[in-house]
C-alpha cells in the first residue's frame, strides 16, 4: 500500500501536481500512523491477556497456600487447645485458681479427635496426662505458613495487575492479620516466659522432660506464687494461640472462596 502511495506521490512531482502530491503525502504518513496505533493496540491486548493469565496463576497458588494454611490452622489448633485447657487443669488439680476467661473470650473444649489428648481430663495424678501438659507448656503453638506465591506475586507486580478490589484487600487484610496475630514479637515474648518457667522449675532441679518420673509434679506448682504466675501467663498466651488460630482459619475458607468465585469469572 505504501509502495502505492509512493509511485502515485512520484508521478504528481513529475507532472508537477502539488496537491495531490501533498494528499498522497498525508495519506502515506495517515496509514504509517493507523499501522502503529494498531500495532500499539495489538500489544496492550497482548500484555493484558499475559498479566490476566499470570493473576490467575497466582491466585490458584494462592488457594493451595490456603489449603496449606488450613491444615496448620487445624493441627495447630489442637495443640493450642490441649496447652490451655491443660495447664488450666493442672492449676485446677494443684488446688490453685484457673485462669478465667473474659466475656466472648472463648477456646474450643478437648474432644475425642484432639491430636494430643483425646480422654477426659482426669480427676487425680495421670502420669501420661502429667508428662504431656508439662511438656506443652514450654512448646509454642506457631503455624508454618506458606507465603511463597503471595511473595512472588508481589515481586512481579501481579499484585497490582488484580482489578477486584474486595479480592485485593481481602488478601492484603488477611496477611497482614497474619503478621499482626503470630508476631516474632509476641513469638519471642512466650518464649521469654518460657523460659522462665523452665529456670524456674530448674530450681527445684526439674526439667519439663523428667516429669513422668516424679511421684507428685503437681507439688511443683501448689503454692508456689512464681510458678503459678508463669503458668497463668502461658495460659492467656494459650488463649491468644487458640482464638488466633480459629479466626484465621475463618478468614482462610473465606478468601479461598472469594479466589474460587473470582477464578469461575
Amino acid at each position: 500500500m505504501l509502495k502505492f502511495f509512493r509511485q502515485i506521490r512520484k508521478q504528481n512531482l513529475t507532472k508537477n501536481r502539488i496537491s495531490k502530491y501533498l494528499f498522497y503525502a498525508v495519506g502515506e504518513i495517515v496509514l504509517v500512523v493507523v499501522g502503529i496505533l494498531i500495532a500499539l493496540q495489538i500489544n496492550n491486548w497482548n500484555q493484558q491477556r499475559e498479566e490476566k493469565q499470570a493473576v490467575r496463576r497466582y491466585l490458584s497458588g494462592l488457594i493451595e497456600d490456603l489449603t496449606d494454611d488450613l491444615a496448620q490452622y487445624n493441627r495447630r489448633g489442637d495443640h493450642a487447645a490441649f496447652k490451655f485447657h491443660s495447664a488450666q487443669h493442672l492449676l485446677l488439680l494443684a488446688g490453685e485458681t484457673p485462669v478465667k476467661l473474659h466475656a466472648g473470650e472463648f477456646v474450643k473444649p478437648l474432644t475425642n479427635n484432639n491430636i494430643l489428648w483425646n480422654k477426659s481430663l482426669p480427676d487425680q495424678v495421670d502420669r501420661n496426662f502429667m508428662a504431656t501438659a508439662f511438656l506443652w507448656t514450654v512448646r509454642d503453638v506457631y503455624p508454618v505458613i506458606s507465603r511463597s506465591t503471595i511473595n512472588e506475586m508481589t515481586a512481579a507486580g501481579s499484585f497490582s495487575y488484580l482489578s477486584n478490589k474486595p479480592l485485593k484487600d481481602a488478601i492484603t487484610d488477611y496477611y497482614n492479620e497474619l503478621e499482626w496475630r503470630f508476631s516474632q514479637i509476641g513469638k519471642a515474648k512466650t518464649a521469654e516466659t518460657i523460659q522462665e518457667w523452665q529456670w524456674s522449675l530448674a530450681k527445684s532441679g526439674v526439667l519439663v522432660q523428667d516429669i513422668s518420673g516424679i511421684e507428685n509434679p503437681l507439688s511443683l506448682i501448689s503454692n508456689n506464687s512464681e510458678r503459678i504466675g508463669h503458668l497463668r501467663i502461658l495460659i492467656r498466651g494459650a488463649w491468644f494461640r487458640a482464638e488466633s488460630l480459629d479466626l484465621m482459619r475463618k478468614n482462610a475458607q473465606d478468601l479461598i472462596q472469594m479466589i474460587e468465585v473470582e477464578l469461575k469469572e
